[in-house]
């Protein structure tokens, strides 16, 4: 497209590109001063826990970085492939199963190695207390993610670790700082649009 114009086209190309990017982050910054007072209006209750926010962000961020690290665009974030879910729910009764027979009910059929790799830290506490541990040879078809779903968001988790708190925190801040980091890295990579690189070498040249 660029081949058929002047570099007066192309400088003024460039310049409404970058005016739509001033657009750009001027709207995603209103948006996030409408996400944040939102957020103040929301209630919930103060006993309740995020129970699998941790996941959800995790799981956003991985494809975030994917698609930004394959050049990858709105468009083709709906066509790019992902790999199969293959994450166990468990139902609270309104706190873990209390003993193997109600670890069995909460995931019927499957596998004591799968039930005890499930990946969410203050359940593998729990079942290790009732008999179940990981083999430290297991593959990663046993270590599955876990949501826990609560019923009744204002009752307490009666059985929940008591440092789960503060070490699912730290692990929050420690995986949301590697991902920004992560993603800073990718987005100060040089990207050179090969339409526009022909396209002014070829002005350039006559």
């Amino acid at each position: 497209m660029l081949l058929y114009g002047s570099p007066v086209d192309v400088h003024d190309f460039i310049r409404r590109l970058v005016d739509r990017q001033r657009r750009l982050r001027h709207l995603d910054q209103l948006l996030g001063e409408a996400v944040d007072e939102a957020l103040g209006w929301w209630t919930h209750p103060m006993s309740s826990l995020p129970l699998n926010a941790a996941t959800f962000e995790s799981n956003i961020w991985s494809i975030i970085s994917r698609e930004v690290s394959q050049g990858g665009d709105a468009s083709g974030l709906s066509n790019s492939s992902s790999p199969p879910d293959t994450s166990l729910a468990v139902l609270l009764q309104p706190g873990f199963p209390l003993d193997e027979e109600a670890v069995m009910q909460a995931l019927p059929g499957f596998h004591p190695q799968i039930i005890a790799g499930l990946r969410r830290r203050a359940w593998r506490e729990h079942v290790n207390t009732l008999g179940y541990s990981m083999d430290s040879r297991s593959s990663t078809w046993t270590q599955r993610e876990l949501h826990l779903i609560q019923t009744d968001a204002e009752r307490e988790i009666p059985n929940w670790p008591a440092d789960e708190h503060v070490a699912d925190f730290m692990l929050d801040v420690l995986l949301l700082v590697y991902s920004l980091l992560h993603l800073t890295s990718l987005l100060k990579q040089p990207f050179v649009n090969p339409c526009l690189k022909d396209g002014v070498s070829k002005l350039a040249g006559g």
